[in-house]
């Protein structure tokens, strides 16, 4: 699952981004987008539903 988040951000942190980092600056829309993949947090997700039955 990918999710993807967008701020419009200070110039100096736009100017911070790493090549690789998978940040990218919108000039147009002077938004900073990232995509964020969700797959690693599927797990926690997971251990709070069976906390959830166990509580019902």
């Amino acid at each position: 699952l990918l999710l993807q988040i967008c701020a419009v951000p200070d110039h100096k942190a736009a100017k911070r981004e790493l090549p690789g980092s998978g940040l990218a600056y919108n000039v147009r829309t002077s938004q900073f987008c990232f995509t964020v993949d969700l797959k690693y947090g599927s797990n926690r997700q997971q251990r709070q539903d069976r906390q959830n039955e166990v509580g019902s």
